[in-house]
């Protein structure tokens, strides 16, 4: 079945407001669109997901064409969705611009479309098609898998729009650069407070235990859209069974074109694989699926390809298949997101897509941890070593010695080292001691976090008895070397004492610092503790660095120093403490030549903030090196 696009209309970037409401479906705006008059409008049932699709029966006046009777009309129409996630009525725009530019070119099933729109006004998208519910056609449900056969016309029609759009950057589309992609959404559901709503003990997915680790995911998402793919084409972006309709013949088609974008050709495939089949039945036919979309892409004019040129990326754009973690009430039923979840989750485990992707190069060439790491992780690591532990390759500063092929005590059941992590979440000593005793060792990360000590994940978790405890079990020699360690992956070469800082448990940090910690360390940004500290406004925290000689006038990335960054985010208790201790920090000029009160005109800082710099005698006239002075800014 291909598109009706000889019979579509459809404007774009309208000047006139498109519908927001259902109410506002009327018989005026139909006979405008169809341009056929319209003489009744009958809503028969409204869907919400993450977009809404309403079907309706159209009556024509008589004499007139009724071919068209039975419609759906899919865009934003769900007010708590306009609300809560307003960014989603991007992708509504893209549906209407992919059957309104590429839909006529392609030779793959799609639904007769009527009409295709976007506005100005609202930002609001509009597809009218027909209603295929009412001619036969039924549609695929996430809560069942599908047999192999479905699937794999399903991959063959993926290869068909692939080779159709290889090496197309969608430039004759304009929301596939200018507003949004699949990466937006996910980078929008990544953001903490919602990442917290789904991941509350009522809503949690149901994803292993170290995939509830934000920035590990976050990092991990990063990288995959960082890595270098060839295969560069226009893919569907969110190929499911819940996105595709089956014809009364049983061939299946590709429904919610809401994420087209530019990226690799195998995103589609891994992420359809992942999700469409049984967990055994896609570990039995994955290669083979795979094989015959790379003959179907050939055929259909693509590059001819192995699965040994592909298998690496095919592991690794697995990992998009996490996005379903991220999916609220609001967009899935709780009940498709966990089926969906479990079938993507194990698929990632089984390729090691996550571990793949922390171990990938960058554009310079290393691995991400493959950064020199500070010269106390050399006692640290010859422990580790010793006692058959593992960690991420890495540099030693000192000597520039490379560890490698550290494995994990084989000896020590996972099932074991899970509950030495649960106890530890929860704050429960007895039973830390007790996974101690059966052979947990205090310096072995544990498996939620190849990187993190138990300390580190103490630390996270503000458990300062753990903290306490788990340092006086360990070695004096090998104490150093914990609390001094940088986490090479999930932190940006953070040390405990660092973590300690952006928590803001200044019990915590005076211990770390009584134990040996170092106090004017730097990570991979180049921030001190009193700079994390001073950033989050912990002003206990700033406090006890201070009477550890803490230094504040110590620059972080941008030249932005501790008092700076505390005078830019209008932290004014912050700003008071480091004018007190250090009244040099005053005198603060960033590289353009502006003073502290130039910076804050020019961002977010408070009035008070303001008024305290001045009150210090700091002079308000005073130039940047582009001839800028605070009075240039009078909305202040």
């Amino acid at each position: 079945m291909a598109s009706s696009v000889g019979k579509m209309s459809g404007v774009i970037r309208s000047n006139e407001p498109l519908p927001l409401t259902v109410d506002e479906l009327t018989k005026h705006w139909f006979a405008q669109i169809l341009n056929e008059p319209v003489q009744n409008v009958e809503v028969i049932e409204t869907i919400h997901g993450t977009a809404s699709k309403i079907l309706i029966r159209l009556k024509f006046e008589s004499g007139t064409d009724n071919s068209a009777s039975n419609i759906c009309v899919k865009g934003g129409f769900n007010p708590d969705i306009r609300e809560s996630l307003p960014f989603l009525y991007a992708i509504y725009r893209l549906e209407a611009e992919f059957y309104y530019y590429l839909a006529p070119r392609l030779k793959i099933p799609l639904p007769p479309v009527l009409y295709a729109g976007t506005d100005t006004v609202n930002g609001q998208g509009i597809v009218v098609m027909a209603n295929l519910k009412a001619q036969g056609y039924t549609f695929g449900n996430p809560l069942e898998t599908w047999p192999v056969e479905r699937a794999r016309m399903s991959v063959e029609q993926l290869a068909s729009l692939h080779a159709n759009t290889w090496g197309d950057t969608g430039e004759k589309i304009p929301s596939v650069s200018e507003t949004v992609s699949i990466r937006d959404a996910i980078v929008g559901l990544l953001a903490p407070e919602e990442w917290n709503k789904r991941f509350a003990p009522d809503a949690r997915p149901p994803v292993p235990r170290f995939m509830e680790d934000r920035e590990r995911m976050t990092a991990t998402f990063k990288a995959l859209w960082e890595s270098d793919s060839k295969m560069k084409c226009l893919l569907h972006g969110d190929a499911h069974i819940g996105n595709t309709f089956i014809s009364p013949a049983g061939e299946p088609g590709f429904l919610d074109w809401q994420v087209i974008h530019s990226a690799s050709a195998l995103h589609d495939v891994a992420y359809f694989i992942g999700g469409s089949l049984s967990i055994q039945d896609r570990r039995t036919h994955e290669k083979d699926l795979l094989q015959s979309y790379l003959s179907a892409l050939k055929h259909a004019g693509g590059p001819e390809l192995e699965i040994d040129d592909v298998w690496e990326e095919y592991r690794r754009q697995t990992f998009h298949g996490f996005a379903w973690a991220l999916a609220g009430p609001l967009m899935q039923s709780r009940e498709i997101v966990d089926a969906m979840v479990e079938r993507h989750c194990v698929a990632i485990v089984d390729h090691k897509s996550i571990e793949l992707l922390e171990g990938q190069k960058d554009k310079d060439g290393k691995l991400a941890v493959d950064y020199a790491l500070e010269t106390s992780f050399t006692e640290l690591a010859s422990f580790l070593l010793a006692s058959g532990s593992r960690l991420p390759q890495v540099q030693v500063a000192a000597t520039g010695e490379m560890i490698k092929d550290l494995t994990f005590n084989e000896g020590l059941q996972l099932a074991q080292r899970q509950e030495f992590e649960a106890a530890i979440m929860n704050g429960n000593l007895e039973q830390c001691k007790v996974a101690i005793n059966q052979g947990c060792l205090i310096s072995q990360p544990l498996p939620s976090c190849h990187s993190c000590t138990p300390i580190f994940t103490a630390i996270r978790a503000q458990k300062s008895a753990i903290v306490n405890w788990l340092l006086d079990e360990s070695a004096e020699q090998l104490k150093s070397a914990l609390i001094n360690y940088h986490n090479p992956v999930v932190f940006p070469h953070r040390t405990p004492l660092q973590v300690a800082e952006a928590t803001g448990n200044a019990e915590t940090v005076k211990f770390l610092i009584e134990q040996g910690a170092h106090v004017n360390v730097f990570d991979k940004h180049h921030e001190t503790p009193l700079i994390i500290a001073a950033s989050h406004n912990h002003v206990l925290v700033v406090t006890e660095l201070l009477r550890h000689n803490a230094i504040v006038e110590t620059s972080k990335m941008f030249g932005n120093t501790t008092m700076s960054l505390a005078v830019l985010m209008g932290h004014l208790d912050i700003v008071k403490l480091l004018a007190e201790e250090w009244p040099s920090s005053l005198q603060y000029r960033n590289i353009d030549g502006s003073n502290l009160l130039l910076r804050a005109s020019q961002e977010s800082s408070s009035l008070a903030t303001f008024k305290y710099l001045l009150s210090k005698g700091l002079d308000i006239h005073q130039k940047s090196k582009d001839g800028i002075s605070m009075l240039a800014f009078p909305l202040l």
